[in-house]
């Protein structure tokens, strides 16, 4: 005991010598799970990996192509999680979600809510790198109903920001802070030009505006920057049998405009990036449950014949327009949600972060 005492204080002392700037590079590297287990070695150690600045660099390099081996890509149907893989959905690791309702997730960050056992509603995260839970509460004080919940990352504040709303009332919740806002009022201000808007936000809802001869969608978003709802008109040219949001990564907004049953209009916008317009994308919008999904690489995730086997996921690519498709695997079922695994020590269970 007291030989590997001594070798364990050696290699501590060891650490101290290298300096912060090669400690970083080094850390840099690591997944989280190492991080958080070396958070251990040294009070610097921990400093370092505890701090703010520290995380979001690590973030930012783990989603980038630096680390292509860590980017999965992840199916929640409700009762499993599922990696694709090798074009094929393959069972992932153990997880503690069973039951939720998932509404987003952002950076590796998955949003969920639940009831506890005495039916009161609660909003929680689930980071799925370091494998932590973090029960956030409700800001609402008889939760009876919730229209939408939506996490987004302010570059601004270098915050995490979590919105519920019911559309009448709504409460944000700060990672930074590590609470709730009061209750608010929903006002909601008119933009000019949906393209122009950066879309650093949660889309809340889009929907066809229903008056005669209208050929127009209604868009409705939350500003997390300035903490307000901003809707906006948006002149789709002619009548559309349907009109769908799609699922998307943070800092980009996707819709489907169905023209018929089975081709439609996709619609694409990156943050500060240019307004894409994608016509007779074969999509079967009567076939197709409403869980739709657009990966970092533009490709269209939709579920076909949702209704009974086989369960089929095609993918679409939106600019090679090609598409493949995938069977689940034996015992899934219903609609399933994608998400992107990264890398994130945000909610990792760090006093710090």
């Amino acid at each position: 005991m007291a030989a590997a005492k001594n070798i364990i204080d050696e290699n501590r002392a060891s650490c101290e010598v290298v300096s912060a700037d090669v400690l970083e590079l080094i850390l840099f590297r690591l997944p989280v799970k190492s991080l958080l287990r070396l958070k251990s070695v040294s009070e610097s150690w921990n400093h370092t990996i505890s701090n703010r600045d520290f995380a979001i660099a690590h973030l930012r390099r783990s989603k980038n192509s630096l680390f292509p081996s860590r980017k999965k890509f992840l199916f929640w149907d409700f009762s499993n999680l599922l990696e694709l893989k090798n074009n094929e959905l393959k069972p992932f690791w153990d997880h503690k979600i069973n039951g939720y309702i998932v509404w987003q997730c952002c950076d590796g960050l998955l949003l969920l809510s639940n009831y506890d056992s005495s039916g009161n509603m609660f909003v929680a995260l689930w980071n799925q790198s370091a494998k932590t839970y973090t029960n956030l509460g409700f800001p609402f004080p008889s939760p009876e109903y919730i229209f939408t919940c939506g996490i987004n990352f302010d570059s601004l504040s270098k915050d995490y920001k979590i919105l519920v709303t019911d559309l009448e009332t709504y409460a944000v919740f700060s990672n930074k802070s590590g609470r709730w806002s009061e209750l608010k009022e929903v006002k909601i201000t008119i933009g000019e030009d949906i393209k122009s808007f950066p879309l650093d936000g949660h889309i809340c809802w889009i929907s066809q505006v229903e008056e005669e001869h209208s050929y127009t969608i209604e868009i409705l978003l939350f500003d997390f920057k300035h903490d307000k709802f901003c809707k906006f008109f948006y002149d789709i040219g002619r009548l559309i049998f349907d009109c769908r949001l799609v699922h998307s990564p943070p800092g980009q907004f996707c819709m489907i405009l169905a023209d018929n049953f089975d081709k439609a209009r996709v619609v694409w916008k990156k943050a500060g990036g240019e307004w894409m317009e994608f016509n007779d994308v074969p999509v079967p919008v009567m076939e197709c449950h409403s869980e739709m999904h657009l990966t970092e690489d533009k490709e269209l995730i939709f579920t076909c014949d949702c209704y009974g086997p086989p369960y089929i996921f095609t993918i679409y690519n939106l600019i090679e327009k090609e598409s493949r498709e995938i069977s689940r695997p034996d015992g899934t079922f219903g609609p399933c949600h994608l998400f992107i695994y990264v890398d994130n020590l945000f909610f990792s269970g760090s006093t710090s972060i």
